[in-house]
C-alpha cells in the first residue's frame, strides 16, 4: 500500500479548522468555502463532516496499518524536530540568566 503516508498527510492536513481563520485570510481553501457555502451555519456543518469523514480515514488506517502509519508520523516527528530551530542563532554553550 504505498499511498498510505500520502493519504495519511492529506487527511493529517485536512484537519485546519477553517473557521477559525480570519475572514479576510488569503487562503485558497477558505475562499471557496466561503464562496461555497451560504451561511455559517451550513459551513460549519460542512466542515464537522469533513473533519470527521478525515479523522475516520486517519483512525482506518491506524487500526488496519498500524505500522505503517507509525512509520509515517514518527518520520514527520523526526523531520520536525530536526527543523525545529531553523532560523535560530546556534547556542554557544554558555548560559545567560534572563532577569
Amino acid at each position: 500500500m504505498p499511498f498510505i503516508p500520502d493519504l495519511l498527510e492529506l487527511c493529517s492536513s485536512r484537519l485546519i479548522r477553517y473557521e477559525n481563520l480570519p475572514e479576510d485570510t488569503d487562503d485558497p481553501t477558505y475562499v471557496l468555502l466561503l464562496e461555497d457555502t451560504d451561511t455559517l451555519p451550513e459551513r460549519h456543518a460542512f466542515l464537522g463532516n469533513y473533519r470527521r469523514y478525515s479523522c475516520q480515514v486517519i483512525e482506518s488506517i491506524v487500526n488496519l496499518r498500524l505500522s505503517d502509519a507509525f512509520s509515517h508520523i514518527l518520520g514527520k516527528a523526526e523531520a520536525a524536530f530536526r527543523t525545529l530551530y531553523d532560523g535560530q542563532p546556534p547556542l554557544n554553550g554558555k548560559l545567560q540568566l534572563v532577569s
